[in-house]
C-alpha cells in the first residue's frame, strides 16, 4: 500500500515542477459538481445501484506539448439515495469516497477534450441489515477516462467512468468552472 502512495506521490510531483520549470505560466483552478451512479457489480445483487453527488477541486497545468494539458484533482463524493436491500430487508448500503488524481487530457479542437485519470481513493461503506451496522474502509488505485465539452472559457461539462475498486464504478456527468 505504501508503494502504491509513494508512485502516486511521484507522479503527481513530477507532473508540477516539469509544466513549471518549462512555461512558468500561471496555473489555472478550477471547481466542479457532479453526479451519478455507484454502478454495483453483479456481485453484490442483493443491493439495489447508489446515487451520488459530488464536488471536486481542480488545479490545471500546462504542458510542452500542444492541446495537452495535465491537473490535479481532489474529488469528494456522497451517496444521497439507493443503495436498498432488493429482498425486503431493511437497511441498505451508504458509501463515501475521496480522492486525489493526475489527469491528462486532450484538446479536440476548440470545444471537446478527452480526459483520462489515476489516483488514489479512500472509501467508507456502511452497510444496514435490520438493527445491525457495520462501517468498512478501504483504499487503494482509482483510475478512470471521460469527455468534456467547453460550454464557454470558463464553464465546462463532463461524462466520466471512474473504476473506484473491483465492485464498484462510478458513472458521472458534471459541470466545472475556471477561476
Amino acid at each position: 500500500m505504501k508503494k502504491v502512495i509513494l508512485l502516486v506521490l511521484i507522479i503527481i510531483f513530477s507532473f508540477a515542477g516539469f509544466t513549471i520549470s518549462i512555461h512558468g505560466q500561471p496555473m489555472e483552478f478550477y471547481v466542479g459538481v457532479k453526479s451519478g451512479l455507484f454502478w454495483l457489480s453483479e456481485d453484490i445483487e442483493e443491493i439495489s445501484d447508489i446515487y451520488p453527488v459530488g464536488i471536486l477541486f481542480g488545479y490545471g497545468m500546462p504542458t510542452r506539448f500542444k492541446n495537452v494539458s495535465s491537473a490535479l484533482e481532489g474529488e469528494f463524493n456522497y451517496g444521497l439515495f439507493g443503495g436498498d436491500w432488493e429482498e425486503g430487508i431493511e437497511g441498505g448500503m451508504d458509501m463515501w469516497t475521496v480522492a486525489i488524481y493526475t489527469v491528462v487530457s486532450i484538446s479536440m479542437g476548440d470545444v471537446a477534450y478527452l480526459k483520462v485519470k489515476t489516483g488514489y481513493l479512500y472509501e467508507n461503506v456502511s452497510i444496514t441489515v435490520d438493527d445491525y451496522t457495520d462501517s468498512v474502509d478501504d483504499t487503494g488505485f482509482s483510475f478512470g477516462g471521460g469527455a468534456g465539452f467547453n460550454i464557454t472559457d470558463k464553464v465546462s461539462a463532463e461524462a466520466e467512468f471512474t473504476v473506484i475498486e473491483q465492485d464498484v464504478n462510478f458513472i458521472s456527468i458534471g459541470v466545472n468552472y475556471s477561476f
